[in-house]
């Protein structure tokens, strides 16, 4: 399992899971490890997770007391800017070869990741108003949503329709959260 997030002029490390997560695990290696510390840098952030049952056990909400929260309604990968960028993750890792192991897909994962331009995730950001606006007049359901310079050699735009909030990675699943400054 693969944890990152995303803000307008950051982003976090990705953290590696290793076996199922769990409560105890989500607090240890990603809150107390790289979450909490990473929303201390940023100044006025607010936090958003799904509400997968690690997210919102109580020695995990305990731990974020004191981080601004976003409301996380329970299906809605639309309104969050980081889906989009594990979408683009995924669809490269689809075009390059099979990785052997676990520990080369890591890596191809994490290059994919620092290869996204903080520019395109700037633009993700920014479009929240526009996709909140999309979500209410489609009563929630998914929307389709283009986005631009996202693809790896700028030749246009990638065309998304989001139906879910997980992509499947051979052995490793892609999970996610925002932060959003």
């Amino acid at each position: 399992m693969v944890w990152g997030a995303i803000a307008y002029d950051s982003r976090s490390s990705l953290v590696r899971i290793q076996g199922t997560m769990k409560a105890q695990r989500y607090l240890d290696n990603v809150l107390q490890s790289v979450a909490i510390p990473y929303l201390q840098g940023l100044p006025n952030a607010n936090f958003q997770q799904d509400n997968a049952r690690p997210h919102s056990a109580r020695i995990c909400q305990h731990a974020l007391r004191c981080i601004q929260m976003l409301p996380w309604l329970p299906y809605f990968p639309d309104l969050s800017a980081i889906e989009y960028v594990w979408d683009v993750i995924g669809r490269r890792l689809q075009t390059l070869p099979l990785p052997r192991s676990e520990d080369e897909l890591w890596q191809m994962v994490e290059k994919e990741w620092r290869a996204i331009p903080q520019d395109a995730i700037r633009s993700l950001i920014d479009s929240m108003p526009r996709r909140v606006s999309s979500c209410i007049v489609v009563r929630g359901a998914p929307t389709m949503n283009v986005l631009a310079s996202l693809d790896k050699g700028g030749r246009g735009a990638i065309l998304i329709n989001h139906n879910g909030c997980e992509i499947n990675l051979v052995d490793v699943k892609v999970r996610y959260h925002k932060i959003c400054a």
